[in-house]
């Protein structure tokens, strides 16, 4: 399973990736005004909206991890004894599946 971290990083390679890809491009052309069934201005369409795209994403993975931090902060302040005991309970099965050689 893959974390918001790691699609992230995936899609700012694959986006360094487009823009080498549309730099090479751009240097083959020598003034041609379409490459691969491409023009220019196609190319840098597709840029932009991946870029919308990404941005987004990450956006939504923000908003998503503001909403986890706040429903995790209400929790623990209505249930501070539940909280602490889950932590506890969770340390010691943590600790006893780690310990084990």
């Amino acid at each position: 399973m893959t974390t918001a971290s790691q699609e992230i990083r995936e899609i700012r390679q694959e986006m360094k990736h487009l823009a080498q890809m549309v730099k090479e491009a751009s240097a083959s052309a020598n003034g041609h005004s379409n490459i691969i069934g491409f023009d220019r201005k196609d190319l840098q369409k597709m840029a932009r909206q991946a870029g919308k795209t990404i941005r987004g994403y990450v956006d939504e993975k923000t908003h998503q991890a503001d909403e986890l931090r706040q429903t995790c902060e209400e929790t623990i302040t209505t249930h501070p004894f539940k909280s602490v005991l889950t932590a506890v309970l969770g340390g010691v099965v943590l600790g006893a599946i780690l310990g084990r050689k």
